[in-house]
């Protein structure tokens, strides 16, 4: 049984403190199965391998891109300030091979990486759960946000593209 691809986008500002917690805690492997998270987690069932951290560095002035790439994450420099240009700035580093899956979370350890099974396994796999995630993502970018256009451009396959 395949595993299914994952990315983690971490949007990160000054946040050398927390950050090395937050990689240290997030599993690189896993079944989705709720209770299935850690690093030593079965793999025999359907699961996830987060195949890349992608930390984006918002402008920080202590070491929060050293510490990251000490713990091995791939670190983007995103100068425009705000939380949704780091997430776009990552979603634009994954689009030149996007994974099966993008998740995101926060730097300062509000989010608890060791629910990310938990997290994917409510997601689900189903075609049901994949329509829905359609319908919401054609809704979403289809609202008249400034970002909207670059998230649908990001997010979306274009005409000739692979």
């Amino acid at each position: 049984m395949s595993e299914a691809s994952v990315a983690v986008v971490i949007p990160a500002l000054d946040e050398e403190e927390a950050l090395g917690a937050v990689l240290a805690e997030l599993p690189r492997r896993g079944s989705a199965e709720a209770g299935g998270t850690g690093p030593d987690a079965p793999s025999a069932r359907p699961g996830f391998h987060v195949r890349e951290v992608v930390v984006v560095d918002n402008g920080s002035t202590d070491r929060t891109a050293e510490v990251a790439r000490a713990a091995g994450a791939t670190v983007i420099r995103e100068p425009r300030r705000g939380y949704g240009a780091a997430c776009l700035a990552g979603l634009a580093h994954l689009r030149r091979s996007p994974p099966e899956i993008v998740v995101f979370l926060d730097a300062d350890h509000s989010d608890d990486p060791r629910q990310l099974g938990d997290l994917l396994a409510a997601a689900g796999d189903t075609g049901e759960a994949q329509a829905r995630w359609r319908d919401a993502l054609a809704i979403f970018t289809d609202l008249r946000l400034p970002a909207a256009a670059e998230i649908r451009d990001l997010l979306m396959p274009r005409a000739g593209d692979p």
